[in-house]
């Protein structure tokens, strides 16, 4: 009866390590599937930080390019600073000619056309130059001085990025 009952224990051992070496192989198994999920996580975790960076460019790139569509250039001016400038062209008994584009930018206000809406012009006249559609803005006197009012922005710099002013009219 203990030949038996060592037989049945031996058996009962056999099999228990037959099941630790299968548990072992899952075991085994299993973490070499970890391993190539992890790798694929960190696979994973650099396409998303590559694809976050080109999206952040692509961003700022629209967001320079949307800001340099919307750049626009005024200048407020007496004839004769803006002839000085070579902004404008007369003379004596010539109608005043605005020269065309290729304006020396540093004697120019940079401004965002979404933005500027008002301008004001610091004088009692003043004329616009530049060509705008005349139902886009508007001249409004404020009694001592006058202020030139964007109506409508979209027509009014479909023309010309370049607003020129001429004040003080004598």
């Amino acid at each position: 009866e203990m030949k038996r009952a060592s037989n049945k224990r031996k058996r009962q051992s056999e099999g228990q390590e037959e099941t630790i070496r299968g548990v072992k192989a899952q075991l085994a198994a299993a973490n070499i599937r970890i391993d190539q999920l992890n790798v694929s996580v960190d696979s994973l975790k650099d396409e998303n930080t590559r694809v976050n960076i080109e999206k952040k460019a692509a961003l700022d790139e629209s967001e320079r390019l949307t800001n340099e569509l919307n750049t626009c250039y005024y200048v407020l001016g007496s004839k004769k600073e803006l002839k000085d400038n070579k902004i404008i062209e007369s003379g004596f008994l010539r109608k005043t000619k605005v020269m065309e584009s290729d304006y020396e930018l540093s004697y120019f206000t940079r401004a965002d056309k979404r933005t500027l809406t008002e301008l004001p012009l610091h004088t009692t006249k003043a004329k616009v130059l530049s060509k705008h559609p005349s139902g886009s803005y508007k001249i409004v006197d404020n009694g001592n001085s006058k202020t030139l009012v964007i109506t409508n922005s979209t027509k009014f710099w479909e023309l010309s990025n370049f607003l020129i002013v001429q004040v003080n009219l004598y």
